[in-house]
């Protein structure tokens, strides 16, 4: 039986992670959650806001369900923390898994310097944690994750098993 088969007990997680997509998401996992059988959560998105990203983790780490998540397409930037939330993580052949430093959107040009320092602080804290669970998932040291993220690092399905960001490349999806 492939990964995709039982399209009952799957939800998916594509494009840009907004508060728009965390709804829905969130909408359909409350559903599944009333069963106790294992969900997969299919992703193919580039990230998206970090509070959405930790909302979505936080669900499915925290979940009574065993959760199954499928790189199909990219797990990039903070989809690569959610894609870490699976108890199983596989990856499909020609997918890639990609983390890099935080950003974030200044709303106004005219801020005060406390202000931006106090922004810029809580952003390093945010990126700190996000490096720090990708590290805890991997088994990989913090300095080196964090040498990844410098470098913008992309890695495909096979190097992203070989360095403990997924479990296994699959390429029985039917």
């Amino acid at each position: 039986m492939g990964l995709l088969n039982s399209s009952d007990r799957q939800i998916c997680l594509f494009g840009e992670m907004d508060i728009d997509s965390f709804t829905t998401f969130y909408n359909e996992f409350k559903e599944l959650m009333k069963s106790q059988e294992e969900i997969t959560v299919v992703i193919n998105s580039e990230g998206g806001k970090e509070e959405i990203a930790f909302a979505i983790y936080d669900l499915l780490r925290y979940s009574p369900n065993r959760i199954t998540t499928i790189c199909l397409g990219e797990a990039s930037s903070m989809a690569a923390l959610v894609f870490q939330a699976g108890i199983k993580r596989i990856m499909t052949p020609n997918s890639r898994f990609m983390m890099h430093w935080g950003q974030w959107e200044m709303e106004s040009k005219h801020m005060q310097q406390r202000t931006m320092v106090n922004l810029g602080r809580e952003s390093l804290k945010t990126t700190m944690h996000y490096a720090d669970l990708l590290s805890k998932h991997s088994f990989q040291s913090l300095d080196l994750v964090l040498k990844w993220m410098d470098d913008e690092k992309v890695f495909t399905a096979q190097e992203a098993v070989e360095h403990g960001f997924a479990d296994e490349v699959s390429n029985e999806l039917y």
